[in-house]
């Protein structure tokens, strides 16, 4: 509810939230431990997360994880 009342947050959640899917995709895929690996798909899964809440999709958000 609170981010209905701030659309400039919900853009800079947005772009922060793919930025990190971006970025955080290709360097998972150059590590070789897989603890990285799965560090880093984390880290994009949650780009993806804040994304969606970004775009105002916050039940999609929830069911990304």
């Amino acid at each position: 509810m609170l981010f209905n009342h701030a659309p400039a947050a919900l853009e800079v959640v947005a772009y922060v939230g793919l930025i990190t899917a971006v970025l955080a995709a290709p360097y998972g895929l150059t590590q070789y431990d897989i603890k990285k690996v799965f560090a880093y798909s984390t880290i994009s899964q949650l780009g993806y997360m804040f994304l969606a809440l970004g775009c105002g999709a916050y039940s999609a958000a929830c069911f990304t994880s």
